[in-house]
C-alpha cells in the first residue's frame, strides 16, 4: 500500500488534537498506529512496528516517541519536530496551568483534603507500575536480584545513576545467554547520517542551556538533572520518577516529598506522559520560566537519541551488549519504582477511608480501568471523605 506523505501542518494539527484528547498512556499508542497506518496511510504496519520497538528500545515516553519516528520516516527532522511537539504541547499548557493554580491554593483545606486522596492514588498507580515492569523483568532470579540490588542501593543513598550503570552492566554479565531477535548488523554510515541530523537542534539545546545558564544557574541546574534523568530513563516515563524524587527530595531537600506526589498526581490529570511531572517541578521552584526549561530539558535529550538512533536501527536491535544491557536497566527499574512506592506511602496520611482507597484504586488498575478515572475518583472520594 502506497503511503501518503503528509503537510507539516497536517502533522502536527493530528498530534495535537490526539495529544488534546487521548488519556490512558498505552491506550494512546493503538490510537497512534489507528491514524498512521489505517486513516492516513502515512506508514505501513511493518513501519509502525519498527517505530514501536525503537521507542521501547532507547529512553523517553514512548508514545512521544513513536510519534516522532512516523514524523521522521514521512517528513525527516522537521516532520519529526512538528509530531513531537503537537503531541506533547497540550499536556505541557495544562499542567503549566494546573501548576499555577496549585501553587495558589496548595493551603486551602479543601485541596489540602484533595491532594491527601490523590497521594494515597500515586501510591496506588507507582506501586502497580512496578509490579506490571516485574511481570516482564523479574521473571527469573536473575532479573528480581538486579531489582532488589538496586532498590537497597538506592535505599543506601547511591547515586541513582550509577545504580542504572551498575545494572547495565549485571545486564551484560547474567544475561550472556539472550540473543536479541534480530542478528547483529554493521551500523556503517548510518550513524553518521544520525548525528548529522540531530546536530542543529543539539546545538539548539546547548544555547537555551548556555542562556539558562546566564539567567539563574540553579534553574541551570536543575536543567541538567532533567537531561541526565532523561538520557537514562528507560521504560517509559515512569523511569524519571524515581530519580527525579532522589535528587529533588532525598538529596538537594528542595521540596517535600508530599509536594512532588501531588506534581504526580496532577500530572496523571492530562493525557501527556508522567515524566510532565517535570513542568509541576520546574514551576514550583522557578516559576513559568523554570517550567519551560525543566520542560524542555526533559523530553529534547530523548528526541535527540531517536533522530540519531532511527537510521542505525537495524544495528542498534542487533546489538547483543545493548540488549542485554537493557535487560538489567529494566530489571533495576522496577526496583527503583518499588522503593519510591514506599517513600511514597511513607508520605501519605493513612487511615481505614485512605485503606480502602487504596484498595479500590488497585483493583481499578489491575482491571485495567483508565488512569484518568481512577484519580476523578480518588479526587471525588478525599473531598467527601478525607
Amino acid at each position: 500500500m502506497e503511503q501518503d506523505t503528509p503537510s507539516l501542518g497536517a502533522l502536527f494539527g493530528v498530534f495535537f488534537r490526539l495529544g488534546v484528547t487521548g488519556f490512558g498512556g498505552p491506550a494512546m499508542i493503538a490510537v497512534i498506529r489507528d491514524l498512521s497506518v489505517n486513516r492516513h496511510r502515512w506508514v505501513s504496519e511493518e513501519g509502525f512496528r519498527d517505530g514501536l520497538v525503537l521507542a521501547q528500545s532507547i529512553p523517553g515516553a514512548t508514545a512521544m516517541q513513536v510519534a516522532a519516528y512516523i514524523g521522521l520516516v514521512r517528513r525527516g527532522v522537521a516532520g519529526a519536530l512538528a509530531a513531537y511537539l503537537g503531541l506533547g504541547l497540550p499536556a505541557f499548557f495544562l499542567m503549566l496551568g494546573l501548576s499555577a493554580f496549585y501553587a495558589r491554593t496548595q493551603s486551602i483545606a479543601w485541596m489540602v483534603s484533595l491532594m491527601h486522596g490523590l497521594s494515597v492514588a500515586v501510591v496506588a498507580l507507582i506501586g502497580f507500575a512496578a509490579w506490571t515492569f516485574a511481570r516482564v523483568s523479574c521473571r527469573e532470579v536473575r532479573g528480581a536480584a538486579v531489582a532488589g540490588a538496586s532498590a537497597v542501593a538506592l535505599g543506601l543513598g547511591v547515586n541513582p545513576f550509577l545504580v542504572i550503570v551498575g545494572a547495565a552492566a549485571a545486564g551484560m554479565a547474567l544475561y550472556r545467554d539472550r540473543q536479541p531477535d534480530a542478528a547483529p548488523v554493521p551500523p556503517g554510515n548510518a550513524l553518521r547520517r544520525g548525528l548529522a541530523q540531530s546536530l542543529p537542534l543539539f546545538t539548539a539545546l546547548c544555547l537555551v542551556m548556555a542562556a539558562t545558564w546566564l539567567y539563574n544557574p540553579g534553574l541551570f541546574d536543575l536543567a541538567r538533572l532533567m537531561l541526565g534523568i532523561n538520557c537514562v530513563s528507560f521504560s517509559g516515563g515512569f523511569a524519571a520518577l524515581p530519580l527525579m524524587y532522589h535528587q529533588i527530595v532525598d538529596v538537594a531537600g528542595q521540596m517535600p516529598g508530599r509536594m512532588f506526589m501531588d506534581g504526580i498526581a496532577l500530572g496523571q490529570i492530562t493525557p501527556g506522559p508522567i515524566s510532565i511531572t517535570s513542568t509541576f517541578l520546574g514551576y514550583m521552584l522557578f516559576g513559568p520560566v523554570g517550567a519551560v526549561v525543566a520542560t524542555i530539558a526533559m523530553f529534547a535529550p530523548s528526541f535527540l537519541i531517536l533522530l540519531t538512533v532511527a537510521p542505525s536501527f537495524a544495528a542498534l536491535k542487533g546489538s547483543r551488549r545493548f540488549f542485554r544491557a537493557s535487560l538489567g536497566i529494566a530489571a533495576s527499574f522496577v526496583g527503583l519504582l518499588a522503593y519510591v512506592t514506599w517513600k511514597f506511602s511513607l508520605e501519605a496520611t493513612w487511615g481505614p477511608a485512605a485503606v480502602a482507597l487504596l484498595a479500590v484504586s488497585l483493583l481499578a488498575l489491575w482491571r485495567r480501568i483508565d488512569i484518568l478515572y481512577v484519580v476523578g475518583f480518588a479526587a471525588l472520594y478525599s473531598l467527601l471523605l478525607l
